[in-house]
């Protein structure tokens, strides 16, 4: 492991891929530019280096290949086979993993962190000329920038928000750089008005930045966080938030018709008979039921992949959880896994290209340290235990700068 030949793109490749996350000209459901260069990134790596062989990048093939059964079985019978998209879309997430895995396992992340920084900040520039008010929803509906709609701009803060840690985790990226990227993941989640980006952004905010180290320090964090609360609950109070379109959503949450189960989908099995529960109804059933797709990851595959279907789409991200808490520890593992999995349980977040990054990046670094720690390579030993999550330059909290 070691810097890429000079011949080998993969760094600049991965950088432009990450840079053009934003830019989606084509209509939803299109290849994107950062489509292509992640496709070309990954036709190149996996020619110099070959396919990976981890167990949980096969059980994705196998769950493509067992979704392309279940939509064509479903397309022939509902003389509709336009939802042989859907797997596709796994198809080519499965390439992109693929190419990213090998590249990060062999060169690390340091691509990462400039495509990062340009992907976050042509997507505050893009929201920004698209026109932002926070208390008036514009003409055109929610704010996108040049996202096709607020959800994906809404997923896309979660994942930054966790490649982000990553990259602060691996010393790629400082203190102020990272807090600088956080702040505009939570603008991000603000301004597309999804309920779960913002949720998942505040979570992650309040739990790292508590203080590591005990005493007096652990009492005015508590006093501070107290205090804040106090003071918002009575601005609440007094309407101030009132006009704010974000709070509002927050607020009337339990109340909008489509935070119900059964309006996201989250039931569509229980019309099916035991052998479709099992093995999967498909989309075009699914569709017919619910009237649109499942908006949930997990109950996405559940509902039209079956019982079969989510045994071979579940462990992934049990593997997921498992290496990173054995390489990061429990509170790292949080951060880096908990936004986007959140994130999913209430969208579908499947076909999103940046949460295959985060995964194929996360998992590849997790075993580049492994691999570091096992060949006695003390300057990348594994981060378990090291506790706190951001350890800064101000000793007293226990963060690193």
């Amino acid at each position: 492991m070691g810097s890429s030949p000079s011949w080998f793109p993969g760094g600049k490749l991965l950088l432009l891929a990450v840079a053009l996350f934003p830019f989606y000209i084509f209509p939803s459901g299109s290849l994107q530019p950062s489509h292509f260069a992640f496709l070309l990134l990954s036709l190149v790596t996996i020619g110099r280096y070959g396919m990976p062989r981890q167990g949980w990048i096969l059980l994705l093939l196998l769950f493509t290949g067992y979704a392309f059964l279940v939509e064509m079985i479903a397309g022939v019978i509902a003389d509709n086979l336009r939802y042989l998209i859907h797997p596709a879309f796994f198809l080519f997430n499965f390439l992109l993993i693929a190419g990213v895995y090998r590249v990060v396992l062999q060169y690390g992340i340091a691509a990462l962190r400039l495509g990062i920084l340009a992907a976050a900040l042509f997507a505050v520039i893009s929201v920004y000329l698209s026109g932002v008010d926070l208390r008036e929803m514009g003409e055109g509906g929610r704010p996108t920038g040049t996202f096709n709609n607020p959800n994906q701009l809404g997923f896309f803060s979660v994942c930054t928000l966790s490649l982000t840690y990553l990259l602060y985790l691996e010393k790629e990226i400082r203190l102020r750089t990272m807090l600088s990227l956080l702040a505009t993941s939570l603008f991000l989640a603000i301004v597309s008005l999804s309920k779960a980006a913002i949720i998942a952004n505040l979570a992650v905010l309040a739990f790292t930045l508590r203080p590591r180290r005990g005493g007096w320090m652990i009492a005015l964090w508590i006093g501070l966080t107290v205090s804040g609360i106090v003071g918002v609950v009575y601005l609440a109070s007094t309407g101030y938030f009132a006009g704010f379109l974000f709070y509002n959503r927050i607020i009337n949450m339990g109340q909008e018709h489509d935070s119900s189960l059964v309006e996201r989908g989250y039931l569509a099995f229980l019309e099916g008979n035991l052998f479709e529960i099992i093995f999967g109804m498909g989309s075009p059933e699914v569709h017919r039921i619910v009237g649109h797709e499942v908006h949930s990851t997990f109950a996405s595959v559940w509902n039209t992949y079956g019982v079969v279907g989510f045994a071979l789409f579940l462990p992934i991200f049990v593997i997921w959880g498992t290496l990173l808490n054995r390489t990061y520890g429990l509170a790292n593992t949080i951060v880096l896994i908990g936004p986007a999995v959140l994130y999913g349980i209430t969208h579908n977040g499947a076909r999103f290209s940046i949460f295959w990054l985060l995964l194929a990046a996360s998992m590849a670094m997790a075993k580049r340290k492994h691999f570091s720690f096992m060949t006695n390579m003390p300057h990348a030993r594994p981060a378990r235990g090291r506790g706190n999550l951001l350890r800064s330059g101000v000793r007293s909290f226990g963060w690193r700068d």
